[in-house]
C-alpha cells in the first residue's frame, strides 16, 4: 500500500513539473526582463532653478531600468515607464517564481527516490 502511494505520489510531481515547464516555455516566447523600476528626482544643474532648493521643488520622478544581475545596470525610461516594459518585468517575475516551484519540486521528488 505504501508503494503505492509513492508511485501516486511521484507521478504527481512529475506531471506538476511537466506543467511548470510547459508554462515557461509558453512565458519564453515573450520578450523577459529580469529586473525593476527605480525612480530619481533631480536638480537639473540649472543656475537660480527651484530645485537647487531641493525637496519637493526637484525634477522627476523619472523612471531607471535596473536589471540583473546585481541590478548595478541602468536605462533611462523617461518620465513615463513604458507597458512593454512593464509588461517585460510581469514575464520575468513569473518565470523566476515557476523556476524556484520546479526546483523545490525537483527536490521533494529527488528526496522520495530515497525513500
Amino acid at each position: 500500500m505504501a508503494v503505492n502511494k509513492i508511485d501516486s505520489l511521484r507521478i504527481d510531481i512529475l506531471n506538476a513539473i511537466n506543467e511548470i515547464e510547459n508554462r515557461l516555455e509558453l512565458l519564453g516566447r515573450n520578450d523577459t526582463i529580469f529586473g525593476f523600476v527605480s525612480s530619481k528626482y533631480i536638480k537639473c544643474g540649472k543656475i537660480n532653478c527651484k530645485c537647487e532648493r531641493g525637496g519637493q521643488y526637484m525634477h522627476g520622478p523619472y523612471y531607471y531600468l535596473r536589471m540583473e544581475p546585481e541590478y548595478r545596470y541602468s536605462r533611462y525610461l523617461g518620465k513615463k515607464i513604458p507597458s512593454a516594459i512593464t509588461e517585460g518585468i510581469d514575464v520575468g517575475k513569473r518565470i523566476k517564481n515557476l523556476s524556484v516551484k520546479k526546483k523545490k519540486l525537483l527536490e521533494a521528488l529527488e528526496k522520495l527516490e530515497n525513500i
